[in-house]
């Protein structure tokens, strides 16, 4: 994704509140990695958007927006993220939910909540393409001529080598158009 001149990637996760409204985690709505020249014109996108309606409400300034930068004395962003991908998808090896009752329950429970109301609770922002990613899983082999050169993309997906994929088809910052392989849109 474009931001000012800068790029950015990342992932997010959306979990329902008490009322059942969706909302982007708190704690980790967004990971973010962006450039480092264009840090500070992400977090003047972000605190614009986040404040532009309502945003001298009470309480806004504490709650819409929380920049959290990754200590990686604490762990990785990947840690960050399977956490809160755990905590939607089984509950396993958590010791509470998100309101603190039982995890499993609690996954239980968000798991309806996204299907009954068609909420895409995990989405990469950015990056390789995912949808190109589950489809080459899905061949056996590209064998014929025209698609030898894509060969080496289709064995890293089949074998779930993220990093060799995102490398093979550009890396994390290349456009859509340039990639080797991409959707197409109809």
């Amino acid at each position: 994704m474009r931001l000012i001149g800068g790029r950015f990637y990342g992932f997010r996760v959306a979990e329902p509140h008490h009322d059942g409204t969706p909302h982007w985690r708190t704690s980790l709505a967004l990971t973010v990695f962006v450039e480092p020249e264009y840090k500070q014109a992400m977090l003047d996108v972000f605190q614009h958007y986040c404040f532009e309606e309502d945003g001298t409400e009470k309480g806004a300034d504490k709650h819409r927006l929380k920049v959290v930068e990754i200590d990686p004395n604490r762990g990785g962003a990947t840690s960050y993220i399977a956490k809160y991908v755990s905590k939607n998808i089984d509950g396993k090896g958590l010791d509470k939910g998100v309101y603190g009752e039982d995890p499993i329950i609690a996954a239980e429970r968000i798991e309806a909540w996204a299907s009954c109301f068609g909420i895409r609770q995990f989405q990469q922002i950015g990056g390789a393409s995912v949808t190109v990613w589950r489809e080459l899983r899905r061949l056996k082999a590209l064998c014929t001529e025209t698609f030898e050169s894509l060969e080496a993309i289709r064995q890293s997906a089949d074998e779930s080598d993220w990093q060799s994929y995102t490398k093979l088809v550009g890396g994390v910052f290349a456009k859509r158009k340039e990639q080797p392989i991409r959707p197409r849109s109809w």
